[in-house]
Protein backbone atom coordinates (compact mmCIF):
# COMPACT_ATOMS: atom_id res chain seq x y z
CA UNK A 1 0.00 0.00 0.00
CA UNK A 2 1.03 3.50 -0.53
CA UNK A 3 -0.20 6.73 -0.33
CA UNK A 4 0.33 10.24 -2.24
CA UNK A 5 0.07 13.65 -0.31
CA UNK A 6 1.13 16.72 0.31
CA UNK A 7 2.97 17.32 3.38
CA UNK A 8 0.75 18.99 6.09
CA UNK A 9 3.19 18.35 9.00
CA UNK A 10 4.82 21.47 7.26
CA UNK A 11 2.15 23.88 7.66
CA UNK A 12 2.04 25.95 11.01
CA UNK A 13 -0.98 25.65 14.05
CA UNK A 14 -1.22 29.41 13.33
CA UNK A 15 -1.99 29.29 9.46
CA UNK A 16 -4.49 26.07 9.95
CA UNK A 17 -6.33 28.37 12.68
CA UNK A 18 -6.36 31.42 10.04
CA UNK A 19 -8.35 28.68 8.02
CA UNK A 20 -10.98 27.76 10.06
CA UNK A 21 -14.24 29.36 8.90
CA UNK A 22 -17.67 29.87 10.69
CA UNK A 23 -21.16 29.92 9.33
CA UNK A 24 -24.42 30.60 10.55
CA UNK A 25 -27.18 32.61 9.63
CA UNK A 26 -30.50 34.47 11.20
CA UNK A 27 -32.62 30.89 10.82
CA UNK A 28 -29.83 28.79 12.79
CA UNK A 29 -29.50 28.32 16.71
CA UNK A 30 -26.11 27.17 16.34
CA UNK A 31 -22.80 27.96 14.66
CA UNK A 32 -21.00 25.62 12.54
CA UNK A 33 -16.89 26.10 12.68
CA UNK A 34 -14.97 24.23 9.93
CA UNK A 35 -11.23 23.21 10.07
CA UNK A 36 -9.45 23.38 6.48
CA UNK A 37 -10.11 20.13 4.00
CA UNK A 38 -7.13 18.10 3.61
CA UNK A 39 -6.60 15.88 0.57
CA UNK A 40 -5.29 12.59 0.16
CA UNK A 41 -4.87 9.89 -2.45
CA UNK A 42 -4.42 6.08 -1.05
CA UNK A 43 -3.95 3.43 -3.65
CA UNK A 44 -4.56 -0.02 -2.85
CA UNK A 45 -3.67 -1.82 -6.15
CA UNK A 46 -3.09 -0.41 -9.75
CA UNK A 47 -6.76 -0.32 -10.44
CA UNK A 48 -7.84 0.77 -6.79
CA UNK A 49 -7.23 4.32 -5.66
CA UNK A 50 -9.08 6.28 -2.88
CA UNK A 51 -9.33 10.12 -3.00
CA UNK A 52 -10.10 11.30 0.04
CA UNK A 53 -10.82 15.18 1.60
CA UNK A 54 -11.20 15.25 5.18
CA UNK A 55 -11.79 17.81 7.70
CA UNK A 56 -12.92 18.15 11.29
CA UNK A 57 -15.99 20.67 11.56
CA UNK A 58 -17.82 21.59 15.27
CA UNK A 59 -20.62 23.47 16.45
CA UNK A 60 -21.37 25.96 19.39
CA UNK A 61 -24.63 27.22 20.57
CA UNK A 62 -24.67 30.98 19.18
CA UNK A 63 -25.96 32.03 22.46
CA UNK A 64 -23.79 31.07 25.26
CA UNK A 65 -21.32 30.04 23.18
CA UNK A 66 -21.27 26.43 24.05
CA UNK A 67 -19.54 23.67 22.61
CA UNK A 68 -22.31 21.21 20.90
CA UNK A 69 -19.81 18.77 19.45
CA UNK A 70 -17.48 17.94 16.34
CA UNK A 71 -17.45 15.67 13.15
CA UNK A 72 -14.76 14.22 11.11
CA UNK A 73 -15.71 14.99 8.00
CA UNK A 74 -14.89 12.50 4.50
CA UNK A 75 -15.33 12.20 1.29
CA UNK A 76 -14.29 9.31 -0.55
CA UNK A 77 -14.35 8.99 -4.07
CA UNK A 78 -13.27 5.51 -5.84
CA UNK A 79 -13.68 3.89 -9.20
CA UNK A 80 -15.00 0.43 -8.73
CA UNK A 81 -17.62 -2.31 -10.10
CA UNK A 82 -19.77 -1.67 -7.05
CA UNK A 83 -20.20 0.21 -3.92
CA UNK A 84 -17.98 0.42 -0.90
CA UNK A 85 -20.11 1.21 1.47
CA UNK A 86 -18.22 2.93 4.44
CA UNK A 87 -20.28 2.22 7.66
CA UNK A 88 -17.66 2.09 10.90
CA UNK A 89 -13.97 4.26 11.64
CA UNK A 90 -11.42 2.34 13.61
CA UNK A 91 -8.78 4.52 15.61
CA UNK A 92 -5.14 3.27 16.71
CA UNK A 93 -5.68 1.31 19.70
CA UNK A 94 -8.62 -0.30 18.15
CA UNK A 95 -11.33 1.86 19.63
CA UNK A 96 -14.34 1.76 16.68
CA UNK A 97 -16.92 4.13 15.85
CA UNK A 98 -19.52 3.76 13.52
CA UNK A 99 -20.31 6.26 10.86
CA UNK A 100 -23.09 8.58 9.61
CA UNK A 101 -23.91 8.37 5.74
CA UNK A 102 -24.10 11.85 4.57
CA UNK A 103 -24.47 11.50 1.15
CA UNK A 104 -23.41 9.16 -1.75
CA UNK A 105 -23.42 9.77 -5.64
CA UNK A 106 -22.31 7.66 -9.04
CA UNK A 107 -20.87 8.97 -11.95
CA UNK A 108 -19.18 8.42 -14.82
CA UNK A 109 -20.30 4.69 -15.60
CA UNK A 110 -18.64 3.58 -18.95
CA UNK A 111 -15.75 1.20 -17.94
CA UNK A 112 -16.64 0.78 -13.85
CA UNK A 113 -18.09 3.76 -12.26
CA UNK A 114 -16.59 6.53 -10.08
CA UNK A 115 -18.55 6.65 -6.61
CA UNK A 116 -18.75 8.73 -3.86
CA UNK A 117 -19.23 8.28 -0.14
CA UNK A 118 -19.66 10.90 2.17
CA UNK A 119 -19.43 10.12 5.77
CA UNK A 120 -19.46 11.63 9.44
CA UNK A 121 -17.20 10.40 12.27
CA UNK A 122 -18.53 11.84 15.77
CA UNK A 123 -15.46 12.82 17.70
CA UNK A 124 -15.40 14.55 21.51
CA UNK A 125 -13.43 17.17 22.43
CA UNK A 126 -11.56 15.49 24.98
CA UNK A 127 -10.27 12.96 22.17
CA UNK A 128 -9.37 16.00 20.22
CA UNK A 129 -7.49 17.15 23.16
CA UNK A 130 -5.48 13.99 23.52
CA UNK A 131 -4.34 14.09 19.90
CA UNK A 132 -3.52 17.85 19.89
CA UNK A 133 0.47 16.74 20.39
CA UNK A 134 0.78 13.95 18.21
CA UNK A 135 -1.75 14.07 15.76
CA UNK A 136 -5.07 11.51 14.59
CA UNK A 137 -5.10 8.71 12.33
CA UNK A 138 -8.18 6.83 11.80
CA UNK A 139 -9.41 4.11 9.34
CA UNK A 140 -12.71 4.14 7.96
CA UNK A 141 -14.10 0.62 6.99
CA UNK A 142 -16.05 -0.33 4.34
CA UNK A 143 -18.34 -3.22 3.98
CA UNK A 144 -16.79 -4.39 0.66
CA UNK A 145 -13.73 -4.71 2.84
CA UNK A 146 -11.98 -1.78 1.75
CA UNK A 147 -11.09 0.77 3.85
CA UNK A 148 -9.37 4.17 4.14
CA UNK A 149 -6.52 6.26 5.88
CA UNK A 150 -7.36 9.91 7.33
CA UNK A 151 -4.80 11.34 9.14
CA UNK A 152 -4.50 14.40 11.05
CA UNK A 153 -1.70 16.35 11.56
CA UNK A 154 -1.10 17.47 14.98
CA UNK A 155 -0.27 21.17 14.13
CA UNK A 156 -4.02 20.81 12.40
CA UNK A 157 -5.21 19.62 15.27
CA UNK A 158 -4.29 22.23 17.64
CA UNK A 159 -5.27 25.07 14.80
CA UNK A 160 -8.50 23.85 14.80
CA UNK A 161 -8.52 23.80 18.85
CA UNK A 162 -7.02 27.47 19.03
CA UNK A 163 -9.69 28.33 16.57
CA UNK A 164 -12.63 26.51 18.21
CA UNK A 165 -11.89 27.37 21.52
CA UNK A 166 -12.04 31.45 21.01
CA UNK A 167 -14.51 32.87 23.19
CA UNK A 168 -15.85 35.69 20.82
CA UNK A 169 -16.97 33.10 18.11
CA UNK A 170 -20.51 32.86 19.49
CA UNK A 171 -20.18 37.02 20.16
CA UNK A 172 -19.32 38.14 16.85
CA UNK A 173 -22.29 36.01 15.83
CA UNK A 174 -24.45 37.20 18.87
CA UNK A 175 -23.51 40.89 17.83
CA UNK A 176 -23.50 40.75 14.52
CA UNK A 177 -27.03 39.59 14.00
CA UNK A 178 -27.96 41.96 17.03
CA UNK A 179 -26.65 45.04 14.97
CA UNK A 180 -28.80 43.76 11.48
CA UNK A 181 -32.19 43.13 13.58
CA UNK A 182 -31.46 46.31 15.06
CA UNK A 183 -31.09 47.68 11.29
CA UNK A 184 -34.43 45.81 10.02
CA UNK A 185 -36.45 47.62 12.55
CA UNK A 186 -35.05 50.77 12.44
CA UNK A 187 -35.84 50.92 8.40
CA UNK A 188 -39.22 49.53 9.09
CA UNK A 189 -40.12 52.17 11.57
CA UNK A 190 -38.51 54.86 8.99
CA UNK A 191 -41.01 57.03 6.17
CA UNK A 192 -39.15 57.35 3.03
CA UNK A 193 -39.94 60.42 1.11
CA UNK A 194 -39.15 61.69 -2.27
Amino acid sequence: MAGCATNYQDIQSEQYAGAVKSETSEFDDKIKIEGPTLRTTHTVSLLDMYHNAFLIRGWKDKQTGEALGHQIYVRIRYASGSWAFFQSASFEGGKQAEVSRISSDVSSCTAGCTYTEVVGVEITSALLEQHRTNGLRLRINAKSGAHSIIEFPANYIQGYLDAYNQPSWHRDVASRFSLINLLIRKSNTQQFTL
